[in-house]
């Protein structure tokens, strides 16, 4: 695999903590005022990077009966007509821009996700540090062929594709010679089984195409970005919404902007604890208190041959360890010892 990929001053790559892209979307409903105090709260709780969307343009979606469904409260199912969702959600540029100096003024690299040339092309004048390109657009060769001419990173993401159609796309990559790509694992939402979530798929992305890997979660909780660093991935993304929202699409596989802060700081400790591949020690490093050593079981006399029976075992580690038992059977004292002495080899006749 690739040793890392940065955007901006962040790495992402094995040796370093899984990167979490908290995802503003467009949960603010064209709120802007509200896109701005989620971004300070992020920031203000630890975010390292911000991730959005450039929705500015609702010709994207054709006016027809289209419909999208999503999970509501109570696991309601609710049905919405595709046009409806992105006229109420789409910002000016004019806008996005104001949304995302903060970042800049603060010095904050965002990613942005977008659907169409010229929200690529604004993306990249207002400073974004990477691209992503939606799993709606994994086959939408003439945008991922233009986005690779902007010359920034890109971040791609798989959802509700076939592994063949991954490796197609990357293979559009290949042609361009573009190699500054992270792949996003992106499982199905709810109400979808669990087992749509397809978790290994981390390892065998990463494996099969030597490049970083995250995943795009859409759990109704935190705990599969938990497991994704386990397995893993390199970044982390989530929906973040403010703490009071209506329903909507995708809030209810989001987090709260007061849960981020936590649930970041969890990400970080289990990446940290995942450690080693495997152990070494030097000879004199600390052992477990508790491993035992050989010891005499009854007062033993003076050249009395040592055997199992007058021989047993006790932390800590005071004499010979049991691994040498064999070596010493049939072995004598130089002097006697009492009930339960360590026996140690400078103990030993003829050592």
């Amino acid at each position: 695999m690739k040793k890392f990929l940065k955007i901006n001053n962040i790495k992402i790559g094995d040796s370093y903590p899984p990167v979490f892209f908290p995802d503003i979307g467009t949960f603010f409903n064209k709120n802007i005022k509200t896109a701005k105090k989620i971004k300070n709260e992020l920031i203000n709780s630890g975010a390292k990077i911000i991730k959005g969307e450039i929705l500015h343009n609702p010709n994207i979606a054709l006016n027809i009966n289209s419909y999208e469904k999503y999970l509501g409260k109570k696991n309601k199912i609710i049905k919405e007509k595709i046009r409806d969702v992105i006229e109420r959600k789409v910002v000016s540029l004019n806008n996005y821009e104001k949304i995302y100096s903060i970042c800049k003024n603060k010095k904050i690299p965002f990613v942005l996700s977008v659907y169409d040339y010229e929200g690529a092309n604004f993306a990249k004048d207002i400073g974004a540090g990477a691209l992503k390109i939606a799993s709606s657009n994994l086959t939408h060769r003439p945008l991922i062929e233009h986005i690779c001419k902007l010359d920034i990173p890109i971040i791609l993401d798989t959802g509700r594709s076939s592994y063949s159609e991954i490796r197609k796309s990357l293979s559009w990559f290949n042609i361009k010679k573009f190699n500054r790509i992270h792949i996003q694992h992106s499982p199905y939402p709810p109400p979808h089984r669990l087992i749509k979530h397809d978790l290994l798929m981390l390892k065998s992305l990463k494996k099969d195409f030597n490049l970083t890997v995250g995943l795009s979660d859409h759990h109704s909780s935190e705990e599969m970005l938990y497991a994704a660093i386990a397995l893993g991935a390199n970044s982390i993304e989530k929906g973040i919404v403010p703490n009071l929202i209506k329903e909507d699409q995708d809030v209810g596989h989001a987090l709260s902007i007061k849960e981020f802060q936590t649930v970041n700081k969890k990400c970080i400790n289990i990446f940290k604890a995942l450690g080693n591949k495997r152990r070494f020690l030097k000879p004199n490093s600390p052992r477990h208190n508790f491993r035992m050593c050989i010891i005499s079981s009854k007062k033993i006399e003076k050249n009395e041959k040592l055997t199992e029976k007058n021989l047993t075992y006790a932390f800590p580690i005071k004499g010979i360890e049991p691994e040498f038992l064999k070596k010493i059977l049939g072995k004598t004292l130089k002097k006697t010892v009492k009930k339960f002495t360590p026996i140690k080899w400078k103990n030993l006749n003829g050592n």
